[in-house]
C-alpha cells in the first residue's frame, strides 16, 4: 500500500515539471550581434526566417542568451509609416533651343522678389515643340519635393520617349546636377496608354529647377511639372520572383513561406497588357477566395521599360492563382513584396544573443515586453522607435529540419496520476471489501 503511494507520488512530480526549450529544440538560428549601448534591441526578422517557421504569428520564434536562457521578447509589425504631401506645381518657363545648349548659365532677364521667386521672365519666344528645356521655380516650397510628375501638352500625340537631365541652382547662375540622366514616356500597347511620367528626387533643398532634354527626339512639350514630399519611416521592402506553374484554366504560384505580403505584380520579359481574375488562399486545403480581375502591363521601347504598379493586397496569402480573360502569357511570374517585422528583445543575461526559429508543435510566447520596458524606464514609456537595432549574423542549422515535423502529442501525465489514483482507490477499496467479506 505505501509502495503504491509512492508511485503515485512520483507521477504527481513529473506531471508537475516542466522541460525548458534550447536552442537545439528549433531547426535554425542567427547569432545576433547586439549594441551594447541600450537593454533593449529590435531586429528586422531576415527573409529566411518566413521560410523555416511554421507558424504564421511566428509562434515558432525564440531569443536565447549565452546560458540558453529564454529572454523576454515580442514581435511586431513595423511602427513606421508612409506620408506624403499634396502635389504642388511649379512655375513653369520654356527655354529656348540655343539657351538650353549652354551648360554653365543661362543668358536670362529674370525679375525675382526679396524671396528669389520668379515674378517676371524674358527669355525669347519659344513656337509649339520648340522648347528643349525648362526652367522651374521652387522657392514657394517649404519641404524638399521627393517625387516630380511631368504632364504633356494638349495635342502631344502619339508616342514619347525622351531621356532628360535634371539640373537645380541657387541663384540662376551656377547649376549642379541632380539627376544626370532619366528617362519619361507615354506608349500605347493593344489599344492602352501608359505612362512614365514621374520619378524620385534626391533629397537636396534647391530653389531652381532645370529640366533639360538631352536626347535627338522630337522636342518636349510640357504643359505642367508638379512635385510632392514623400516622409517614409518603413524598412526597405523586400521582394521575390515567384515562377507560375501551369494548371488547368490557369497558373498557380506559391510564396514558400509564411510572408507577410503586401504587394503583387505580374511580370514578364516580354511586352504585355493582359486582364487576369486573380484568387489566393492560405493553405493548400483552403478554398480559393476571388480577388477580381486585375489588369498588369508591361511596355519596352528603346531599352526604356513602363510596367503596372504593384497591387496593394491583404492577408498574407501564400498561394495565388490566375486565369487570364482573353489572351495571356505563356510563362507569367508573379513578383510579390513585402514589410519584414520587427522583434524586440532584452538583453537579459550574458551575450552572445542567437535568434532561433522553426519548430512544430511550439506554443505561441506572449511576454508583457511593454509592461517590462515601462518598469525597466521608471514608469516611463518607451519609445521603440529610438531603440537601436541588433543584426543577424549569417544562419546555421541548430536541430535540422526534422524540427519541422510534428512529433506524436506528449504523454499527458496529469491525466494518467488521476486514472492511476482512481485505479488505487478501486483496487484499495476492493481489497477492503474482499477482506471484510472472507471475515
Amino acid at each position: 500500500m505505501r509502495n503504491l503511494q509512492s508511485v503515485a507520488l512520483a507521477l504527481a512530480l513529473a506531471a508537475s515539471f516542466v522541460v525548458q526549450a534550447s536552442q537545439s529544440d528549433f531547426a535554425r538560428g542567427r547569432v545576433l550581434d547586439t549594441s551594447d549601448g541600450s537593454i533593449v534591441q529590435r531586429l528586422t526578422v531576415p527573409d529566411d526566417v518566413y521560410e523555416w517557421v511554421v507558424r504564421r504569428d511566428l509562434g515558432d520564434l525564440r531569443v536565447f542568451n549565452r546560458k540558453q536562457e529564454e529572454v523576454p521578447y515580442n514581435v511586431r509589425r513595423p511602427a513606421g509609416r508612409e506620408e506624403f504631401s499634396a502635389w504642388t506645381s511649379l512655375p513653369l518657363f520654356p527655354l529656348p533651343d540655343e539657351e538650353a545648349g549652354t551648360p554653365a548659365g543661362l543668358d536670362l532677364r529674370v525679375e525675382v522678389t526679396e524671396s528669389g521667386a520668379i515674378i517676371a521672365y524674358q527669355g525669347g519666344q519659344v513656337g509649339p515643340g520648340q522648347a528643349r528645356a525648362y526652367l522651374l521655380d521652387a522657392t514657394a516650397l517649404k519641404q524638399t519635393p521627393t517625387e516630380m510628375k511631368l504632364e504633356w501638352a494638349a495635342g502631344s500625340d502619339g508616342e514619347t520617349v525622351s531621356r532628360i537631365r535634371l539640373e537645380t541652382s541657387e541663384d540662376l547662375n551656377s547649376w549642379q546636377s541632380l539627376i544626370a540622366e532619366t528617362t519619361i514616356a507615354r506608349l500605347t500597347n493593344a489599344g492602352g496608354e501608359v505612362l512614365l511620367d514621374r520619378f524620385d528626387l534626391p533629397r537636396r533643398k534647391a530653389r531652381y529647377l532645370r529640366i533639360t532634354q538631352i536626347d535627338g527626339n522630337p522636342s518636349l512639350r510640357i504643359s505642367r511639372v508638379t512635385v510632392r514630399h514623400r516622409r517614409s519611416e518603413l524598412p526597405e521592402r523586400r521582394w521575390r520572383t515567384l515562377a507560375g506553374e501551369p494548371v488547368e484554366g490557369g497558373w498557380e504560384f506559391a510564396s514558400g513561406g509564411w510572408f507577410p505580403i503586401d504587394r503583387l505584380q505580374l511580370t514578364s520579359p516580354l511586352n504585355f497588357l493582359v486582364t487576369a481574375h486573380l484568387y489566393t488562399r492560405m493553405n493548400e486545403e483552403d478554398d480559393w477566395r476571388d480577388r477580381g480581375l486585375r489588369t498588369f502591363y508591361r511596355s519596352s521601347v528603346a531599352a526604356v521599360v513602363v510596367e503596372s504598379e504593384p497591387l496593394r493586397i491583404a492577408d498574407g496569402d501564400r498561394f495565388w492563382r490566375i486565369e487570364f480573360e482573353g489572351e495571356g502569357l505563356n510563362a507569367p511570374e508573379l513578383k510579390v513584396g513585402w514589410l519584414p517585422d520587427e522583434v524586440v528583445f532584452l538583453q537579459q543575461g550574458a551575450a552572445p544573443y542567437v535568434l532561433a526559429y522553426g519548430q512544430a508543435g511550439v506554443e505561441s510566447r506572449d511576454w508583457p515586453l511593454i509592461e517590462l520596458l515601462r518598469k525597466l524606464n521608471g514608469s516611463q514609456p518607451v519609445d521603440l522607435a529610438d531603440v537601436p537595432f541588433a543584426r543577424a549574423l549569417d544562419a546555421e542549422m541548430l536541430g535540422g529540419p526534422d524540427r519541422l515535423v510534428a512529433t506524436p502529442d506528449p504523454i499527458d501525465w496529469r491525466t494518467v496520476v488521476l486514472w492511476a489514483v482512481l485505479v488505487l482507490g478501486v483496487v484499495v477499496v476492493g481489497a477492503m471489501a474482499y477482506r471484510l467479506l472472507r471475515n
